[in-house]
């Protein structure tokens, strides 16, 4: 019904407009005023990449050549020190609610229902909203918490992997995915990440009359690392995860040029990010430096992500920011840039348009995590700014010197510049609501 509804309103403007065009320009030629037609909100695409840490990232210096990603961040902003939670779940809870784990987050693969998510908030603006590629937001590890569907969190179509893990199937070949509540599994020589983005893509054509958003959740490039259709193979797993990371990259310009070819691309806001660092089997050169993957930590290779944001707003191509970026920053940021109505609940991210106009060099001092994978764990508690890093139960970093966190700072050897930071690291702690189960804040 909504595909029906959707192609009958494009053509109803193909149709009507230019009669309506003409009516306009006689009424004008008799004298009559006309005000301007008000300028079209931006189309949103936002694309989350499944375990991908900064050194994966060509245009973060790896040695894996990512040549579409470089360019959307040659045309845009690209910002350096964005960060995720260190696993996907709490990430994406994030990401939908720009809330802080410590406020709504239950189990590992549970989205509330009750939560008021991006996608809610767009369509009440008026966008068309898509969600395609990985929930994994249906059910918790507890299995008496049933969580939200994408229908139920706001997407009017969705092609969905892993709404409910009892049917969760291949992500890739032979690739089992919910179509709008349809369960399918398709022959073993179809790649699920070109279905995914196939989706995306006609999502694109079929609402190019009226403002959407598409919510790209990347199946790549999480384990386990495969074959992708332009490898011929044999690889080791270093050379799989590679050529996966080179296959999203494909598949984005793929998008990117869809835009283009529609005429849409300057109107359409892009903002390309991850869940959390990349699997810690993986290890790749940046920079000429090796760095391991720390998915699952809270040191910065488990939660430093891309974060490349380009379109309408942003002011000067080309641009790079050291600014402090959460990913809770992307719900305000783009209910700002579209005008939809804001969140009810109490929102943790902050709006990033006034970065991305180069009104201000940052929009936040530090990031505050609440951090536990599933309902059974304890919460890790910390607070961190451009350069320091405090947990709550004491154990101070210094993430320029230490980024893996190998040894804690001596607090009575502090500087006058270091324990400066740790007090105020540990007052934008105290001044959030301490979640159960959390270790107790620092003297």
């Amino acid at each position: 019904m909504l595909h029906v509804v959707s192609i009958g309103q494009g053509f109803m403007r193909r149709q009507v407009l230019p009669a309506l065009a003409m009516v306009l320009a006689c009424a004008g030629a008799a004298g009559e005023s006309r005000a301007p037609a008000p300028a079209r909100p931006p189309n949103v695409v936002l694309i989350v990449a499944d375990d991908l840490g900064i050194e994966a990232i060509g245009s973060y210096g790896s040695e894996i050549e990512t040549p579409r990603l470089s360019a959307l961040a040659a045309s845009g902003l690209q910002v350096d020190n964005a960060h995720a939670m260190p696993l996907c779940t709490p990430s994406r809870v994030r990401i939908l609610t720009g809330r802080d784990s410590g406020r709504n987050y239950r189990d590992f693969g549970h989205l509330d229902e009750k939560e008021s998510t991006v996608a809610q908030l767009l369509r009440r603006g008026g966008y068309r909203t898509l969600l395609a590629g990985k929930w994994q937001l249906g059910r918790g590890l507890d299995r008496r918490l049933i969580g939200a569907s994408p229908a139920a969190a706001g997407f009017d179509e969705y092609l969905a992997w892993q709404i409910q893990d009892e049917d969760v199937g291949s992500r890739y070949w032979g690739p089992t995915l919910w179509r709008n509540g349809v369960l399918e599994t398709v022959e073993d020589r179809v790649f699920g990440p070109d279905l995914v983005n196939d989706a995306v893509l006609d999502f694109i054509g079929r609402h190019r009359d009226v403002p959407f958003f598409a919510f790209y959740s990347m199946l790549l490039p999480h384990d386990p690392f495969v074959l992708t259709p332009d490898m011929p193979g044999p690889a080791d797993r270093a050379q799989r995860f590679a050529g996966m990371v080179r296959y999203l990259d494909r598949l984005v310009g793929s998008v990117l040029d869809r835009l283009d070819a529609l005429g849409l691309r300057e109107n359409t806001l892009i903002l390309f990010t991850a869940d959390n660092g990349t699997h810690p089997s993986i290890t790749t050169r940046r920079n000429g430096q090796p760095m391991r993957g720390g998915k699952g930590l809270t040191t910065d290779a488990g939660t430093r992500v891309p974060f490349i944001v380009a379109g309408p707003g942003v002011a000067k191509a080309g641009s790079r920011s050291p600014a402090l970026v959460d990913i809770a920053d992307i719900l305000p940021t783009l209910v700002d840039a579209t005008g939809s109505p804001k969140a009810s609940a109490m929102i943790d991210g902050v709006s990033l348009r006034p970065l991305m106009a180069g009104q201000t060099p940052a929009v936040r001092d530090a990031i505050y995590h609440a951090y536990r994978s599933s309902s059974f764990d304890p919460y890790e508690v910390y607070a961190f700014d451009a350069r320091w890093k405090l947990y709550a139960d004491g154990r101070f970093f210094d993430r320029e010197s230490d980024p893996l966190e190998r040894s804690p700072l001596k607090l009575e050897a502090l500087d006058a510049q270091a324990a400066q930071a740790r007090t105020r690291l540990a007052t934008v702690m105290a001044a959030q609501p301490r979640p159960q189960q959390a270790r107790a804040a620092p003297p």
